[in-house]
Formats: structure tokens, C-alpha cells, sequence
């Protein structure tokens, strides 16, 4: 039998195999490729072993002939059985797993995110996946983290393009950065310029959402504006809702003398100035509705009136400032007046996913305390969910600047303080009060009653400082995700609450130079000396067979 022919098993089997790897990572639109190749190299096969049986015919006298003809064919044939069945195996995600051995996992996804594919495959969702890449690592970064979205069982629709060599599409669909992504389906898409597990877990989880839900910011009391790109300002949030499908507008209640219908949800940040009474009773019944509320308010402030509205919900601002401890080392790089929150419910699904091993701090400045009311007016039930640790101090009666000068040791407290808290019951009924008026009697003094048929859930929460929703604060990704869990908690969407990527500790290998050239010697010599030794050897039996 000449060369060309004894070539074709090999040639068959390496066509195979590449095809069994291009079936794994190639996209749906490729699939050609791989079924082309397997094509052929059973084509290949075929014919040799054709040929094997023509020159092999007078071998087939004798039983060894036979032997050795079958044996060789059964074994060719069966390894290339082998790889088009791992090929197929590989291409069905039940079969295609993986181990993660890191100590962290950091190669799995988040029990979140698997939580999601499963409600994505149930509801029938296949995202289609948009790559526009210049850079290959990123690219390669992109298509191994969908990878393990498609090993949970994950179907997609994938199209990568160069956005130079395809600028129309790319100009099309607006893109400016040379490295994004779009996921999207026929009604919601969300573009992606880093690609981290819980950027693409977000962004899947906004193709669920069937409706974009309303946040009203007041206005009026010196908060931050909401469009305000300075550092005070908030546009960094309002570009994160939107990126999340949450509508943004600001109000102010005293011009409108109410709480639009469509308001989903009522953030209070940063007032300097305390809410009228008026103010305070359209806000009382908007609570009643029962519509959920955010407050965030600073340290170094007067708020009688919003304050006594919220112990009536169960939570409480202190007219304190939360220090660090002069003799902390830290104060000589992040200074005295910041609060960092580092103790977080391991239960609540707005913290969960800060405490724990994946622990992560809040730095915030300007922070008062919370007190929780535990037998409030309307029987909520309030839990802190973030607090400091218990190396800070606390001075209190401190509603200006001047409150800090002469500072008396009877106003100072030291230890862990309470900066985060929820409130949660059940209010409301078939007797809501109508649009308040704003003269005489008030609202709030003729509270509603409740009905316990009707009763539904309201949601509040509070923060000690406005610096998680400022553009100075949301220079730390930890404040913007904190604040988006809290939205998402308001608006029961636990299933939109942002995920934390694994903390990770740093595993070095460290090779000597003398293991390196150990190495070396190893691959270059010793091991295609054996290789090509035992190949002899087998050779040289066979001949003397």
C-alpha cells in the first residue's frame, strides 16, 4: 500500500478532532464547518479502509493476515467513532461541564445567576449576543464568560463582528466603543463596554422585565440635581437605572401638591432643608397607598418633620456625626470624617451578597446613625442591614458645623453604629385617603383605616448619608450596587438585585530559574527522545513479527 493511502486514517482522525472542537465553540451560524469536516474525514476513512481490504486480500488466507487487517481497521474506525460522539455530546449543554477547583470558584457563576438561566430557559428567552471586538483578549474574555452561561444550560444567539471591518452595522446600532456588546431581545436591549459576570447577569435579567418602572427624586430642600454632572449631582445613578429599565423624573411636592399615580417609588437624598408639614402629609398618604420610599439623609442637618413621618414607619434618624477614632490608623489616608460600613444581614437580599466571604466596605462620609422604632405607629417591622464596626465614635447634637466646636466628652460614644435599616408591614386598605388638601385640617391627622383583606406590603428604607447615590460617591462601584439593591428591595424586584463578583485571593506559582531550565530541557529533548524511542521499538517488533 503506498504512503498516500497509509496518510488518509491520520489526516481522517485530525480532521475529527478539529472538527469535535470547532463544534464546541462555534457559534450557530458555523455549524457548517465542523459537519464539512466530519464529512470529509469519514470520507477519507472510508476510502482507506477500501483500500486496506483490496492490498490486504491475500493476507486474508491466513488467520494472522486477518488479525491484523481487522484489528487495525476495528481500532481506526472505533477511535473516530469515539471523537464524532464527544463531538456530539459536547454540543448538547447536559453533557458540557466543567470543574471548578479554584478555592474561590471564580470560574462559576454566581447560584444568582444560575437561578436566572433557569428562569430564562423556562420562559423560552434565547438572548441574542451582538460582539463588536478590535481587541481578540477581550473578545476571548467575552466568548469564555458566555461559555459558562451556556454550560448552565444557556441558549443564545451569537454574532461577533469587527466594528472597522462592518462599520454600518456598527454605526447603525450607535456603537462607539470598539469593545461592546449587546444583548438584547425583540423588545429590550442593554449595551455592555466591561464584561464581568454580573454586567451580563444584569443585563439578561432586564429581558424579564415586561415593564419599565417609575422613580420620582424630590426637589426644593437642596438635594442634589438628579441631571447635575458636578460631583454633588446624581446623573451617574439616573444612568444606572436606566441602564437597569427604571424611569427617572424629579418632583416638587410643594408645587404639584401631590405624589404622581405612575411613581413607583419616592427617593428623598440629601435635603438640606426639612419638609413642610404639607409636604409631609402628601407624603404620608403616598406611603399608605401603599407606595415604598428611599431616605437618604446626611449628618449635620435638621429634619424634625420628615424624621417624626419615619418613626411612625419604624426607623429613626440620629442627630449624630459618625467618626472614625482619631488613634485609627486610617484617618491619615481617608480621613477622620468617613464611615465605613463593613457589617452587612446575611439574610436580606439587599446585603447578602456584601457580608460574608465576599465581604466588601461602604465609605461614606458625612454619616448620622439610625435607630430602629420597634413599636411604631403602624406596626412595621424594622431591621438594621448595615452598620459599621465597632471602632467609631460618635458625637452627638450635631445639626451644623458650629456643633463640633468644644466638643464635651458627655457628647461622645464610641463603637458600632447602625447606617443601613429597612422597614417592612403590611398598611393600607379599602378606605385610602383621597388627594390631601393643603389648608386646614390635615391628612395626616385622620390616618385611613386599615383593612387587614386588603393590606398590602410597603417598603422603606434609610441611609445615614446621601453619598450612595451622589456622583462623588458612585466613584466606588460598592455604593452604586448598594443603592441599586436597595431600589430593586423598594420595588420587589429581588430578582434584580445586583451580584457581587468573588472575592479572590492571589495564588502565585513561582518557578526558579533552575526549575525553569529543568523545564525546558524536559520538552525540548527528554520527552521527544522518548517518544521517538518507543516509537522505534514498537516499529522494530512488528518487523520481526
Amino acid at each position: 500500500m503506498n504512503n498516500k493511502i497509509l496518510s488518509l486514517p491520520f489526516i481522517s482522525l485530525l480532521l475529527l478532532a478539529l472538527a469535535a472542537l470547532f463544534n464546541t465553540h462555534l457559534s450557530e451560524q458555523h455549524r457548517y464547518l465542523p459537519i464539512g469536516l466530519s464529512v470529509i474525514s469519514f470520507a477519507l476513512l472510508t476510502k482507506w479502509y477500501l483500500a486496506r481490504v483490496k492490498n490486504s486480500q491475500k493476507d486474508f488466507s491466513s488467520s494472522k493476515g486477518r488479525g491484523y487487517t481487522v484489528s487495525t481497521s476495528s481500532s481506526i474506525i472505533l477511535f473516530a467513532l469515539v471523537l464524532g460522539g464527544l463531538a456530539l455530546l459536547t454540543n448538547r449543554p447536559r453533557f458540557n461541564k466543567t470543574w471548578d477547583l479554584t478555592e474561590h470558584k471564580a470560574n462559576s457563576l454566581d447560584p444568582s445567576t444560575i437561578k436566572l438561566i433557569s428562569k430564562l430557559t423556562e420562559k423560552q428567552i434565547v438572548p441574542e449576543i451582538l460582539g463588536f471586538f478590535r481587541d481578540a483578549n477581550q473578545r476571548q474574555k467575552f466568548k469564555d464568560l458566555i461559555q459558562l452561561y451556556k454550560i448552565e444550560g444557556l441558549e443564545t444567539k451569537d454574532q461577533f463582528f469587527d466594528p472597522q471591518s462592518d462599520p454600518t452595522l456598527a454605526l447603525s446600532l450607535k456603537i462607539t466603543n470598539q469593545n461592546t456588546v449587546i444583548i438584547k431581545n425583540s423588545t429590550r436591549q442593554t449595551k455592555l463596554t466591561s464584561f464581568t459576570e454580573e454586567r451580563v447577569t444584569n443585563a439578561l435579567m432586564n429581558l424579564l422585565k415586561t415593564e419599565a418602572k417609575k422613580i420620582y427624586y424630590t426637589t426644593g430642600h437642596g438635594e442634589p440635581i438628579l441631571e447635575s454632572e458636578d460631583e454633588t449631582g446624581m446623573s451617574l445613578i439616573k444612568e444606572e437605572l436606566r441602564q437597569n429599565k427604571y424611569e427617572t423624573a424629579s418632583i416638587s411636592i410643594m408645587e404639584t401638591g401631590e405624589i404622581p399615580n405612575d411613581a413607583d417609588l419616592l427617593v428623598i437624598v440629601g435635603p438640606k432643608y426639612d419638609l413642610k408639614k404639607q409636604e409631609i402629609n402628601i407624603l404620608h398618604n403616598y406611603l399608605m397607598r401603599p407606595k415604598p420610599l428611599l431616605v437618604l439623609l446626611d449628618s449635620m442637618a435638621k429634619h424634625d418633620n420628615l424624621n417624626q413621618l419615619m418613626r411612625e414607619f419604624g426607623l429613626s434618624f440620629n442627630s449624630d456625626l459618625v467618626l472614625l477614632h482619631p488613634d485609627d490608623a486610617r484617618v491619615n489616608f481617608i480621613g477622620q470624617n468617613q464611615t465605613l460600613v463593613s457589617n452587612f444581614d446575611d439574610i436580606h437580599p439587599a446585603t447578602r451578597d456584601f457580608s460574608g466571604d465576599n465581604a466588601t466596605l461602604l465609605m461614606l462620609p458625612n454619616t448620622r446613625s439610625i435607630s430602629l422604632v420597634e413599636n411604631n405607629k403602624n406596626k412595621m417591622t424594622p431591621k438594621i442591614i448595615g452598620s459599621t464596626s465597632d471602632i467609631f465614635i460618635s458625637v452627638n447634637d450635631v445639626l451644623s458645623p458650629k456643633d463640633l466646636e468644644n466638643i464635651s466628652e458627655d457628647r461622645i460614644k464610641s463603637g458600632s453604629f447602625d447606617i443601613i435599616a429597612v422597614s417592612e408591614g403590611q398598611v393600607g386598605g379599602t378606605k385610602i385617603a383621597t388627594k390631601p388638601k393643603i389648608d386646614n385640617k390635615t391628612a395626616h391627622d385622620s390616618q385611613p383605616e386599615i383593612n387587614p383583606n386588603t393590606a398590602k406590603t410597603l417598603r422603606i428604607a434609610a441611609t445615614g448619608s446621601s453619598h450612595l447615590a451622589t456622583n462623588s460617591g458612585l466613584g466606588r462601584n460598592e455604593n452604586g450596587d448598594m443603592f441599586i439593591n436597595l431600589v430593586s428591595y423598594l420595588l420587589q424586584d429581588e430578582d434584580f438585585i445586583s451580584i457581587r463578583p468573588p472575592k479572590l485571593t492571589a495564588s502565585n506559582l513561582n518557578i526558579t530559574s533552575i526549575d525553569s531550565e529543568i523545564w525546558l530541557v524536559f520538552k525540548s529533548f527528554i520527552y521527544p527522545q522518548i517518544f521517538l524511542g518507543m516509537g522505534i521499538f514498537f516499529w522494530l517488533a512488528r518487523r520481526k513479527a
